[in-house]
């Protein structure tokens, strides 16, 4: 018996099976190579992509330094120099295509140009503003439009155009090699517009001295009373905190509206600031709050601004100061009035050192009168006068300079009424009626301040007096003309020996009643009844269509006539009238 042995394999297994599945895997592969490479190629592609994104940002990135660099040199070069003042072209007047466009104007010269800080004029040349009296060719100026291929929109009105509200400025190219291209920048002039992120002030001071500071220091400027789309910002319980608007676009969160900074973008700052600098002569101005500071009072710094030492003093229980002047053409203001210090007259520090400390002299929001010092002697009755030139001429001709401020109502209204009456007399036997002339003065005084005037009499010398011709037609006779001049007449003054009949220092004195005026007040004072003239005569604050100082009248000294003093009495019956009055003080041609 034969046996056969056969190996043994595996069921449905065979060799084209193997090599079929040495297929798939070879196929697999190769789309997996194939995916790997599609992968990389995206890769590069995207890193490509990437790497020109990335230059395309850093060339515009650099453009924008360089912008930004020449706009800040462009800035530093024609508004550095002390003696500069910056503007937008709409403070000009004119119908500007660009009036939001910054100019710089040089103070020390006359009708110049001003240089426009705008991209495009940086290569221009502009290296003198004080003698610019043309700019040069192709220069930009607001009152030229830009064509659309050659500029840039930095900022878009309401409307969707930049003729009112936006800025457009010309385009710049940059050519470096293989790198190319563009950038355009304008300066705003920040320093103009209204901050937004200065918070209000308290509603309630804490005191009298609380109150006068903040009187005194810039607050809020109350922007929420511009219009309703900014009342948000100072609506009373309002949660906004202005220190969170660090940006103008911040403004559209804080009062729900998203066209506020759009609308505001010109007029509004978060960061306006600016240095004191004295544009006129250059170098930096002197900060008055510390000059004035009381407590700075003997710092050689006071005297040095101000040419003059303040001393202290004192005028009906006010503080005031007075001046030790060592230097007159810095102490008196106007070199012109002064001429150079020489003259003591005209505006000076000591007016404005004692108005900073008045706050002081206020109790329980009032005042006493403060007169001004030293009291000027002003002489205004002559016929050729003219202020500050007049300086020590003798009596009534002393045009002193005052150097403190005085408290004072304003006379806002001075009138003279006349009229004629005759009080019967017996002169011996016979009964006749002296003439007399009634004077009606009205004086109306004004409180210009915002505290009251102390209890205090007000006295007001009248120093002009009436000239007038008397007709007078006796019963039976023909008509005689009398000659008047009041001032023979006047109860106050010296009698001196000087003038028109012994007469010319004399005067017509007025006071008045004792009263309180309280802040903006406007009194007026009168005559309350009939009286006769006397030395000193007295107003009320009142008015009565009676009242009126009563003088009688008499034959003038003048012509030195029989009768010249005596009283001018005439008989019942009489008519009398009296015309060409003058009110005048030395003795006018036309009055002989």
């Amino acid at each position: 018996m034969k046996i056969h042995l056969q190996r043994a394999g595996r069921p449905g297994l065979s060799t084209s099976v193997r090599n079929g599945f040495a297929l798939v895997i070879t196929i697999s592969l190769m789309v997996l190579l194939s995916l790997l490479a599609v992968g990389m190629l995206s890769l590069s592609s995207v890193s490509l992509r990437d790497s020109n994104h990335s230059n395309a940002k850093a060339t515009a990135r650099a453009n924008a330094r360089l912008a930004l660099m020449i706009a800040v040199g462009e800035l530093q070069k024609y508004a550095g120099p002390d003696r500069r003042v910056t503007g937008s072209a709409g403070l000009t007047g004119e119908d500007q295509d660009h009036p939001n466009w910054m100019g710089v104007w040089d103070t020390g010269s006359g009708d110049t140009q001003p240089a426009w800080l705008v991209s495009g004029n940086e290569s221009k040349g502009l290296t003198n503003l004080e003698e610019l009296s043309s700019h040069p060719d192709g220069y930009h100026t607001p009152d030229r439009s830009l064509p659309d291929d050659e500029s840039v929109v930095l900022h878009t009105g309401l409307n969707g155009t930049t003729r009112n509200d936006g800025v457009r400025v010309a385009r710049v190219e940059v050519d470096s090699g293989n790198e190319q291209g563009r950038y355009a920048w304008s300066i705003s002039d920040e320093g103009t517009k209204a901050r937004i992120d200065v918070a209000a002030p308290e509603t309630a001071a804490s005191g009298d001295l609380a109150r006068v500071i903040r009187s005194q220091t810039p607050q809020e400027s109350g922007l929420a009373y511009v219009n309703s789309m900014l009342e948000p910002l100072g609506r009373e319980g309002s949660s906004i905190d202005r220190k969170q608007l660090i940006s103008i676009p911040s403004l559209n969160l804080a009062v729900d509206n998203e066209q506020a900074a759009r609308t505001y973008y010109h007029h509004l700052t978060t960061g306006g600031a600016g240095l004191p600098v004295n544009v006129v002569e250059g170098g930096l101005k002197n900060d008055l709050s510390v000059v004035f500071d009381s407590s700075q009072l003997r710092t050689p710094h006071v005297a040095d601004v101000m040419g003059a030492r303040p001393q202290s003093g004192n005028i009906n229980g006010a503080t005031t100061f007075q001046f030790d002047v060592s230097n007159p053409e810095r102490f008196y203001l106007s070199k012109n009035l002064s001429r150079s210090g020489e003259l003591p007259v005209g505006p000076n520090w000591g007016i404005l050192y004692n108005y900073a400390q008045l706050w002081q002299t206020a109790d329980d929001h009032q005042m006493p009168v403060v007169r001004l010092d030293p009291n000027p002697d002003t002489n205004l009755r002559t016929n050729d006068w003219a202020p500050y030139n007049n300086i020590d001429d003798g009596s009534f001709a002393k045009d002193t300079q005052h150097t403190n401020s005085g408290v004072y109502p304003v006379v806002g209204m001075l009138q003279m009424g006349f009229r004629l009456s005759a009080e019967k007399v017996t002169v011996g036997r016979r009964v006749g009626y002296q003439m007399q002339l009634q004077m009606k003065p009205l004086v109306g005084i004004w409180n210009p301040y915002n505290v009251r005037i102390k209890s205090s009499t007000f006295n007001f010398v009248w120093a002009l007096y009436p000239y007038l011709r008397l007709g007078i037609i006796p019963p039976g006779e023909g008509q005689y003309t009398h000659q008047i001049w009041m001032r023979e007449s006047w109860m106050s003054g010296d009698v001196s020996d000087r003038g028109v009949e012994n007469g010319l220092d004399k005067y017509f004195n007025l006071t008045t009643e004792e009263v309180d005026l309280e802040p903006g007040e406007f009194r007026l004072f009168s005559v309350g009844t009939r009286t006769q003239m006397g030395s000193n005569n007295r107003l009320v604050s009142a008015w009565n269509e009676e009242g009126a100082f009563t003088l009688d009248l008499n034959y003038s000294k003048k012509y030195g006539s029989a009768e010249a003093g005596d009283p001018i009495i005439v008989p019942k019956g009489t008519v009398a009238w009296y015309g060409d009055l003058f009110i005048e003080d030395y003795q006018h041609p036309s009055t002989e």
